[in-house]
Protein backbone atom coordinates (compact mmCIF):
# COMPACT_ATOMS: atom_id res chain seq x y z
CA UNK A 1 0.00 0.00 0.00
CA UNK A 2 1.56 2.96 -0.99
CA UNK A 3 2.13 6.26 1.29
CA UNK A 4 3.73 9.57 1.56
CA UNK A 5 5.36 10.85 5.15
CA UNK A 6 4.09 14.54 5.49
CA UNK A 7 7.04 15.97 8.46
CA UNK A 8 5.95 18.43 10.62
CA UNK A 9 10.11 19.81 10.38
CA UNK A 10 9.20 23.19 12.85
CA UNK A 11 7.31 20.85 15.53
CA UNK A 12 9.40 17.03 15.34
CA UNK A 13 13.49 17.56 14.69
CA UNK A 14 13.42 15.49 11.27
CA UNK A 15 17.17 14.37 11.26
CA UNK A 16 17.09 13.10 14.71
CA UNK A 17 14.50 10.45 13.64
CA UNK A 18 15.12 9.78 10.25
CA UNK A 19 17.00 6.53 10.14
CA UNK A 20 13.85 5.17 12.88
CA UNK A 21 11.55 6.34 10.44
CA UNK A 22 12.14 3.52 7.97
CA UNK A 23 12.74 0.70 10.82
CA UNK A 24 8.99 1.74 12.20
CA UNK A 25 7.15 2.35 8.77
CA UNK A 26 9.13 -0.61 7.50
CA UNK A 27 6.60 -2.94 4.92
CA UNK A 28 5.25 0.04 4.06
CA UNK A 29 5.54 1.39 0.05
CA UNK A 30 7.20 5.16 1.12
CA UNK A 31 6.59 7.09 -2.33
CA UNK A 32 8.42 10.11 -0.66
CA UNK A 33 8.79 12.26 2.22
CA UNK A 34 7.55 15.96 2.17
CA UNK A 35 9.42 17.98 4.72
CA UNK A 36 7.83 21.13 5.83
CA UNK A 37 10.45 22.95 7.08
CA UNK A 38 11.98 27.00 7.08
CA UNK A 39 15.38 27.65 4.85
CA UNK A 40 17.05 28.16 8.13
CA UNK A 41 15.98 24.93 9.27
CA UNK A 42 16.66 23.04 6.13
CA UNK A 43 20.62 24.53 6.11
CA UNK A 44 20.88 22.69 9.37
CA UNK A 45 20.35 19.13 7.41
CA UNK A 46 23.08 17.46 5.91
CA UNK A 47 23.71 17.40 2.20
CA UNK A 48 22.53 13.68 1.46
CA UNK A 49 19.40 14.31 3.79
CA UNK A 50 18.55 17.36 1.67
CA UNK A 51 18.87 15.67 -1.79
CA UNK A 52 17.31 12.47 -0.74
CA UNK A 53 13.59 14.00 0.27
CA UNK A 54 11.09 16.68 -1.17
CA UNK A 55 11.08 20.32 0.84
CA UNK A 56 8.33 22.66 1.45
CA UNK A 57 9.72 25.73 2.08
CA UNK A 58 7.44 27.61 5.11
CA UNK A 59 7.92 30.88 6.93
CA UNK A 60 7.24 31.61 10.29
CA UNK A 61 4.62 31.24 12.19
CA UNK A 62 1.77 33.96 10.48
CA UNK A 63 -0.82 33.84 12.79
CA UNK A 64 -1.21 32.72 16.57
CA UNK A 65 -3.42 29.68 15.77
CA UNK A 66 -1.82 28.85 12.60
CA UNK A 67 2.07 28.81 11.27
CA UNK A 68 3.18 28.38 7.84
CA UNK A 69 4.18 24.54 8.61
CA UNK A 70 0.68 23.54 9.46
CA UNK A 71 -1.27 25.25 6.47
CA UNK A 72 1.57 23.78 4.22
CA UNK A 73 1.12 20.70 5.22
CA UNK A 74 -2.84 20.26 4.94
CA UNK A 75 -2.50 21.34 1.48
CA UNK A 76 -0.31 19.12 0.13
CA UNK A 77 -2.42 16.52 1.95
CA UNK A 78 -5.39 18.02 -0.15
CA UNK A 79 -3.76 18.06 -3.26
CA UNK A 80 -2.19 14.91 -3.11
CA UNK A 81 -5.87 13.13 -1.87
CA UNK A 82 -7.53 14.23 -5.21
CA UNK A 83 -4.63 14.38 -7.26
CA UNK A 84 -2.83 10.84 -6.69
CA UNK A 85 -5.26 8.28 -6.32
CA UNK A 86 -2.09 5.68 -6.11
CA UNK A 87 -1.67 7.09 -2.13
CA UNK A 88 -3.74 5.16 -0.01
CA UNK A 89 -1.83 6.38 3.15
CA UNK A 90 -1.52 9.39 4.46
CA UNK A 91 0.84 9.34 7.39
CA UNK A 92 1.74 12.94 9.30
CA UNK A 93 4.21 13.02 11.48
CA UNK A 94 3.65 15.43 14.16
CA UNK A 95 2.99 16.25 17.73
CA UNK A 96 0.02 18.93 16.70
CA UNK A 97 -3.42 18.20 17.02
CA UNK A 98 -4.29 20.52 14.30
CA UNK A 99 -4.28 18.02 11.81
CA UNK A 100 -7.83 16.20 13.19
CA UNK A 101 -9.84 17.61 10.14
CA UNK A 102 -7.41 16.64 7.47
CA UNK A 103 -7.20 13.05 8.79
CA UNK A 104 -11.18 12.83 8.61
CA UNK A 105 -11.04 13.87 5.26
CA UNK A 106 -8.25 11.45 4.24
CA UNK A 107 -10.95 8.69 6.19
CA UNK A 108 -13.68 10.08 4.37
CA UNK A 109 -12.04 9.22 1.07
CA UNK A 110 -11.79 5.51 2.30
CA UNK A 111 -8.19 5.93 2.55
CA UNK A 112 -5.89 5.74 5.54
CA UNK A 113 -4.54 8.12 8.00
CA UNK A 114 -1.01 7.61 10.26
CA UNK A 115 -0.04 10.10 12.94
CA UNK A 116 3.66 9.70 13.97
CA UNK A 117 4.31 11.62 18.10
CA UNK A 118 7.53 11.75 19.71
CA UNK A 119 5.91 13.43 22.51
CA UNK A 120 4.04 11.63 25.87
CA UNK A 121 2.42 14.56 25.53
CA UNK A 122 0.60 14.35 22.38
CA UNK A 123 -3.05 14.58 22.35
CA UNK A 124 -4.01 11.30 24.01
CA UNK A 125 -7.39 11.11 22.06
CA UNK A 126 -5.03 10.53 18.47
CA UNK A 127 -5.55 6.56 18.90
CA UNK A 128 -9.15 7.47 18.44
CA UNK A 129 -9.18 9.46 15.59
CA UNK A 130 -6.09 8.27 13.75
CA UNK A 131 -6.38 4.97 12.25
CA UNK A 132 -3.02 4.29 13.53
CA UNK A 133 -0.55 6.36 15.90
CA UNK A 134 2.55 5.19 16.39
CA UNK A 135 5.17 6.60 19.43
CA UNK A 136 8.38 7.06 17.82
CA UNK A 137 9.70 8.98 21.01
CA UNK A 138 8.82 5.78 22.52
CA UNK A 139 10.70 3.62 19.98
CA UNK A 140 13.95 5.77 20.52
CA UNK A 141 13.40 5.88 24.12
CA UNK A 142 13.79 1.59 23.77
CA UNK A 143 17.04 2.02 21.91
CA UNK A 144 18.61 4.42 23.82
CA UNK A 145 17.85 2.68 27.22
CA UNK A 146 19.24 -0.54 25.00
CA UNK A 147 22.27 1.33 24.00
CA UNK A 148 23.11 2.36 27.43
CA UNK A 149 22.79 -0.86 28.94
CA UNK A 150 25.16 -2.17 26.08
CA UNK A 151 27.31 0.67 26.92
CA UNK A 152 27.24 -0.22 30.60
CA UNK A 153 27.54 -4.03 30.11
CA UNK A 154 30.47 -3.13 28.00
CA UNK A 155 32.18 -0.99 30.75
CA UNK A 156 31.40 -3.81 33.24
CA UNK A 157 33.28 -6.15 31.05
CA UNK A 158 35.75 -4.04 30.14
CA UNK A 159 36.36 -3.62 33.89
CA UNK A 160 36.46 -7.09 34.94
CA UNK A 161 38.73 -8.07 31.82
CA UNK A 162 41.09 -5.02 33.17
CA UNK A 163 40.88 -6.90 36.55
CA UNK A 164 41.77 -10.14 35.87
CA UNK A 165 44.52 -9.02 33.65
CA UNK A 166 46.21 -7.21 36.67
CA UNK A 167 45.39 -9.84 38.75
CA UNK A 168 47.04 -12.40 36.15
CA UNK A 169 49.84 -9.56 36.11
CA UNK A 170 50.49 -9.51 40.31
CA UNK A 171 50.16 -13.26 39.99
CA UNK A 172 52.71 -13.60 37.40
CA UNK A 173 54.65 -10.84 39.73
CA UNK A 174 54.47 -12.51 42.52
CA UNK A 175 55.70 -16.15 41.10
CA UNK A 176 58.63 -13.82 39.93
CA UNK A 177 59.17 -12.48 42.53
CA UNK A 178 59.29 -16.07 45.16
CA UNK A 179 62.07 -17.46 41.71
CA UNK A 180 63.85 -14.72 42.63
CA UNK A 181 63.61 -15.14 46.24
CA UNK A 182 64.61 -18.94 45.66
CA UNK A 183 67.73 -18.51 43.56
CA UNK A 184 69.03 -15.68 46.30
CA UNK A 185 68.16 -17.90 49.18
CA UNK A 186 69.97 -20.54 47.08
CA UNK A 187 73.04 -18.15 46.48
CA UNK A 188 73.00 -16.84 49.72
CA UNK A 189 73.10 -20.45 51.10
CA UNK A 190 75.87 -21.97 48.96
CA UNK A 191 77.94 -18.67 49.92
CA UNK A 192 77.58 -20.16 53.72
CA UNK A 193 78.00 -23.09 52.47
CA UNK A 194 81.29 -22.25 51.31
CA UNK A 195 82.43 -20.55 54.53
CA UNK A 196 80.97 -23.28 56.37
CA UNK A 197 83.43 -25.44 54.83
CA UNK A 198 86.30 -23.73 54.47
CA UNK A 199 85.51 -22.99 58.26
CA UNK A 200 85.45 -19.19 57.78
CA UNK A 201 82.92 -18.98 60.54
CA UNK A 202 84.68 -17.71 63.82
CA UNK A 203 85.84 -20.86 66.13
CA UNK A 204 84.36 -19.60 69.24
CA UNK A 205 80.84 -20.13 68.44
CA UNK A 206 81.30 -20.50 64.49
CA UNK A 207 79.50 -17.00 63.66
CA UNK A 208 79.88 -14.39 61.21
CA UNK A 209 79.35 -10.99 61.85
CA UNK A 210 76.50 -9.24 60.05
CA UNK A 211 78.96 -6.62 59.21
CA UNK A 212 81.20 -9.03 57.45
CA UNK A 213 78.41 -10.69 55.84
CA UNK A 214 77.49 -7.53 54.28
CA UNK A 215 81.04 -7.19 52.05
CA UNK A 216 80.32 -11.32 51.62
CA UNK A 217 77.12 -10.51 49.97
CA UNK A 218 78.78 -7.32 48.04
CA UNK A 219 81.28 -9.30 46.84
CA UNK A 220 79.05 -12.01 45.45
CA UNK A 221 76.95 -9.08 43.50
CA UNK A 222 74.30 -8.97 45.98
CA UNK A 223 73.61 -5.73 47.72
CA UNK A 224 70.72 -5.95 50.51
CA UNK A 225 70.05 -1.72 49.49
CA UNK A 226 68.42 -3.18 46.48
CA UNK A 227 65.52 -4.72 48.17
CA UNK A 228 63.73 -1.60 49.67
CA UNK A 229 64.15 -3.34 53.20
CA UNK A 230 65.74 -2.92 55.83
CA UNK A 231 69.36 -5.05 56.39
CA UNK A 232 67.11 -7.03 59.49
CA UNK A 233 64.39 -7.53 57.26
CA UNK A 234 66.78 -8.82 54.52
CA UNK A 235 68.08 -11.47 56.47
CA UNK A 236 65.06 -12.46 58.13
CA UNK A 237 63.21 -12.88 54.16
CA UNK A 238 66.29 -14.44 52.20
CA UNK A 239 68.64 -16.24 54.80
CA UNK A 240 68.78 -19.48 54.13
CA UNK A 241 67.62 -22.80 55.98
CA UNK A 242 70.20 -23.91 58.07
CA UNK A 243 70.86 -20.63 59.40
CA UNK A 244 69.82 -18.13 61.48
CA UNK A 245 70.76 -14.77 63.09
CA UNK A 246 72.10 -14.33 66.62
CA UNK A 247 72.47 -11.16 67.66
CA UNK A 248 74.70 -9.60 65.50
CA UNK A 249 75.83 -12.85 63.94
CA UNK A 250 74.87 -15.29 61.29
CA UNK A 251 75.18 -19.20 62.88
CA UNK A 252 74.50 -22.56 61.27
CA UNK A 253 70.96 -23.45 63.20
Amino acid sequence: MAAIVYVDHENIPFQKYDKLLGTVLQGTKILCYKIFASTRDIAKLDEFTRLKHKYILCQRPVTRDKNSADISLVIEVMKDLHRNPAVQRFIIFSNDSDFIPVCKEVQESGKLCWLIIDSLNANENSDKIYDRVIDIGKELRLIEQKEEEERKEKITLELLEKKSAEEKKLAEEKKLAEEKKKVLRKKIKNLLDEFKSCNYFQKDGKKINLTRFQFILQNADVDWKDFDMSYSAFLKTYLPAGYKRDGNFIIPS
